[in-house]
Protein backbone atom coordinates (compact mmCIF):
# COMPACT_ATOMS: atom_id res chain seq x y z
CA UNK A 1 0.00 0.00 0.00
CA UNK A 2 1.33 3.26 -1.02
CA UNK A 3 1.12 6.63 0.32
CA UNK A 4 -2.24 8.59 -0.42
CA UNK A 5 -1.58 11.35 -3.61
CA UNK A 6 -3.17 13.61 -1.62
CA UNK A 7 -0.54 13.41 1.55
CA UNK A 8 2.01 12.74 -0.48
CA UNK A 9 2.31 15.59 -1.80
CA UNK A 10 3.04 17.45 1.61
CA UNK A 11 6.20 15.74 2.16
CA UNK A 12 9.13 16.86 0.97
CA UNK A 13 11.50 13.94 -0.52
CA UNK A 14 15.31 13.83 -0.54
CA UNK A 15 17.82 11.43 -1.17
CA UNK A 16 21.47 10.36 -0.62
CA UNK A 17 23.59 9.70 -3.42
CA UNK A 18 25.60 6.22 -3.08
CA UNK A 19 29.36 6.85 -2.63
CA UNK A 20 29.86 3.08 -2.61
CA UNK A 21 30.73 1.11 -6.17
CA UNK A 22 29.47 -2.01 -6.86
CA UNK A 23 32.82 -3.39 -7.59
CA UNK A 24 33.64 -2.24 -3.58
CA UNK A 25 30.59 -3.39 -2.48
CA UNK A 26 31.78 -6.82 -3.55
CA UNK A 27 35.13 -6.50 -2.21
CA UNK A 28 33.67 -5.39 1.26
CA UNK A 29 31.27 -8.08 1.64
CA UNK A 30 33.97 -10.94 0.32
CA UNK A 31 35.91 -9.82 3.07
CA UNK A 32 33.54 -9.32 5.82
CA UNK A 33 33.07 -13.21 5.06
CA UNK A 34 36.48 -13.62 6.40
CA UNK A 35 35.19 -11.73 9.99
CA UNK A 36 33.46 -12.38 12.95
CA UNK A 37 31.93 -16.01 14.05
CA UNK A 38 31.81 -17.81 10.86
CA UNK A 39 32.24 -20.69 9.07
CA UNK A 40 36.39 -21.18 8.31
CA UNK A 41 35.46 -22.17 4.63
CA UNK A 42 32.79 -19.52 3.88
CA UNK A 43 35.00 -17.60 2.08
CA UNK A 44 35.81 -19.94 -0.37
CA UNK A 45 32.88 -21.91 -1.03
CA UNK A 46 30.20 -18.90 -0.65
CA UNK A 47 29.00 -18.60 -4.13
CA UNK A 48 27.61 -14.42 -4.83
CA UNK A 49 23.95 -15.11 -7.01
CA UNK A 50 22.89 -11.13 -7.03
CA UNK A 51 24.24 -7.76 -6.02
CA UNK A 52 21.99 -4.82 -6.85
CA UNK A 53 21.52 -1.33 -5.25
CA UNK A 54 18.41 -0.37 -4.05
CA UNK A 55 16.98 2.54 -2.37
CA UNK A 56 14.93 2.58 0.91
CA UNK A 57 12.63 5.20 1.69
CA UNK A 58 12.16 6.42 5.73
CA UNK A 59 10.30 9.52 7.32
CA UNK A 60 12.65 11.79 9.06
CA UNK A 61 11.49 14.28 11.68
CA UNK A 62 14.14 16.80 12.60
CA UNK A 63 13.78 20.12 15.27
CA UNK A 64 15.05 22.20 17.97
CA UNK A 65 14.55 21.04 21.08
CA UNK A 66 14.99 23.32 24.33
CA UNK A 67 14.27 22.35 27.86
CA UNK A 68 15.02 23.33 31.40
CA UNK A 69 15.12 20.33 33.96
CA UNK A 70 16.10 21.25 37.81
CA UNK A 71 16.62 18.42 40.04
CA UNK A 72 19.06 16.18 42.60
CA UNK A 73 20.87 13.01 42.16
CA UNK A 74 22.07 11.16 45.83
CA UNK A 75 23.82 8.56 46.75
CA UNK A 76 24.94 7.08 50.37
CA UNK A 77 28.81 7.05 51.12
CA UNK A 78 30.25 4.37 52.66
CA UNK A 79 30.40 6.39 56.07
CA UNK A 80 26.72 6.02 55.74
CA UNK A 81 25.85 10.04 54.90
CA UNK A 82 24.00 10.85 52.01
CA UNK A 83 25.25 13.12 49.44
CA UNK A 84 22.99 14.68 47.22
CA UNK A 85 24.10 16.62 43.92
CA UNK A 86 21.75 19.58 42.57
CA UNK A 87 21.48 19.99 38.90
CA UNK A 88 20.23 22.29 36.56
CA UNK A 89 20.22 21.11 32.51
CA UNK A 90 19.84 23.60 29.42
CA UNK A 91 19.17 21.65 26.23
CA UNK A 92 19.41 23.66 22.83
CA UNK A 93 19.75 21.01 20.66
CA UNK A 94 19.05 19.53 17.25
CA UNK A 95 17.03 15.99 17.21
CA UNK A 96 16.41 13.47 14.70
CA UNK A 97 14.06 10.53 14.26
CA UNK A 98 13.97 8.43 11.76
CA UNK A 99 11.61 5.36 10.75
CA UNK A 100 11.36 2.96 7.86
CA UNK A 101 8.63 3.79 5.80
CA UNK A 102 8.31 0.73 3.42
CA UNK A 103 7.97 -3.27 4.99
CA UNK A 104 11.35 -4.12 4.41
CA UNK A 105 10.36 -8.29 5.11
CA UNK A 106 13.62 -10.22 4.71
CA UNK A 107 16.16 -8.01 4.66
CA UNK A 108 14.88 -6.00 8.23
CA UNK A 109 15.96 -2.85 7.37
CA UNK A 110 14.73 -0.84 10.38
CA UNK A 111 17.24 2.07 11.35
CA UNK A 112 19.81 3.89 9.41
CA UNK A 113 21.95 6.86 10.14
CA UNK A 114 20.12 9.63 8.69
CA UNK A 115 21.54 13.02 9.70
CA UNK A 116 20.45 15.95 7.93
CA UNK A 117 23.53 16.78 5.09
CA UNK A 118 24.87 15.74 1.53
CA UNK A 119 21.07 15.81 0.42
CA UNK A 120 19.98 15.83 -3.41
CA UNK A 121 16.65 16.20 -4.75
CA UNK A 122 14.83 12.89 -5.28
CA UNK A 123 12.62 12.69 -8.22
CA UNK A 124 10.41 10.00 -8.89
CA UNK A 125 11.69 7.32 -11.18
CA UNK A 126 15.83 8.23 -11.48
CA UNK A 127 16.49 5.70 -8.86
CA UNK A 128 15.11 1.89 -7.93
CA UNK A 129 13.49 2.46 -4.67
CA UNK A 130 11.20 0.36 -2.41
CA UNK A 131 7.76 2.74 -2.40
CA UNK A 132 6.56 4.19 0.32
CA UNK A 133 3.35 3.67 2.20
CA UNK A 134 1.29 4.38 5.37
CA UNK A 135 0.18 7.76 6.94
CA UNK A 136 2.79 10.75 6.25
CA UNK A 137 0.50 12.41 9.18
CA UNK A 138 1.09 9.61 11.71
CA UNK A 139 4.43 8.99 10.93
CA UNK A 140 4.97 12.92 11.28
CA UNK A 141 3.14 12.51 15.00
CA UNK A 142 5.26 9.70 16.06
CA UNK A 143 8.18 11.78 15.39
CA UNK A 144 6.89 15.02 17.35
CA UNK A 145 6.57 12.09 19.94
CA UNK A 146 9.74 10.42 19.32
CA UNK A 147 11.75 13.75 19.54
CA UNK A 148 9.59 15.18 23.01
CA UNK A 149 11.08 12.01 24.76
CA UNK A 150 14.61 12.83 23.61
CA UNK A 151 14.66 16.11 24.42
CA UNK A 152 12.86 15.27 28.47
CA UNK A 153 15.30 12.16 28.82
CA UNK A 154 18.31 14.63 27.56
CA UNK A 155 17.47 17.00 30.07
CA UNK A 156 17.19 14.93 32.72
CA UNK A 157 19.99 12.35 32.25
CA UNK A 158 21.73 13.03 35.31
CA UNK A 159 18.53 13.96 37.56
CA UNK A 160 17.07 11.12 39.65
CA UNK A 161 14.51 13.56 41.14
CA UNK A 162 13.54 16.30 39.02
CA UNK A 163 11.66 19.41 40.85
CA UNK A 164 11.38 21.27 37.72
CA UNK A 165 11.03 20.60 33.58
CA UNK A 166 9.91 22.65 30.92
CA UNK A 167 10.52 21.74 27.37
CA UNK A 168 9.09 22.33 24.05
CA UNK A 169 10.38 21.76 19.97
CA UNK A 170 10.66 23.54 17.34
CA UNK A 171 9.91 21.45 13.99
CA UNK A 172 12.55 22.06 11.21
CA UNK A 173 11.28 19.52 8.52
CA UNK A 174 9.66 16.67 7.86
CA UNK A 175 10.53 14.57 4.77
CA UNK A 176 10.75 11.35 3.32
CA UNK A 177 14.44 10.16 2.46
CA UNK A 178 15.66 7.82 0.58
CA UNK A 179 18.96 5.85 1.20
CA UNK A 180 20.78 3.45 -0.71
CA UNK A 181 21.94 -0.13 0.31
CA UNK A 182 23.71 -3.13 -1.65
CA UNK A 183 21.58 -5.91 -1.24
CA UNK A 184 23.89 -9.17 -1.99
CA UNK A 185 22.27 -13.08 -2.15
CA UNK A 186 24.93 -15.69 -1.99
CA UNK A 187 24.47 -19.21 -1.46
CA UNK A 188 26.80 -21.87 0.66
CA UNK A 189 25.95 -24.95 1.45
CA UNK A 190 22.46 -25.72 -0.24
CA UNK A 191 21.54 -22.13 1.49
CA UNK A 192 20.43 -18.82 0.38
CA UNK A 193 21.61 -15.64 2.08
CA UNK A 194 21.75 -12.56 2.12
CA UNK A 195 24.01 -9.31 3.02
CA UNK A 196 22.98 -6.01 3.23
CA UNK A 197 25.57 -3.04 3.10
CA UNK A 198 25.18 1.47 3.24
CA UNK A 199 25.96 2.33 0.05
CA UNK A 200 27.02 5.70 1.77
CA UNK A 201 29.07 4.84 4.85
CA UNK A 202 30.46 1.20 3.35
CA UNK A 203 29.34 -0.44 6.64
CA UNK A 204 27.97 -4.01 6.47
CA UNK A 205 24.29 -3.61 8.05
CA UNK A 206 23.46 -6.92 8.85
CA UNK A 207 23.59 -10.67 7.14
CA UNK A 208 20.64 -13.39 7.49
CA UNK A 209 19.00 -16.55 5.66
CA UNK A 210 16.88 -15.79 3.25
CA UNK A 211 13.96 -18.38 4.37
CA UNK A 212 14.14 -16.03 7.77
Amino acid sequence: MGLERSIEDRVGEVMYRSKVTKGVADRTIRDWFTKGIKVPDLPDKAAMTELYLIYVPFWRFVAQGKAVACGYSEYDEKTGNTIRNIYKELIDDEFVWTEVACDTGKYGITKLWLEPGDEIAYTPGMIVAMEPGGSAVEASRRGREAIRQMIDDTAAKRIDTLTLEKSFLLPKVFELVYAPVWIAHYEYQGGDYTVILDAVRGEILGGRHRSI
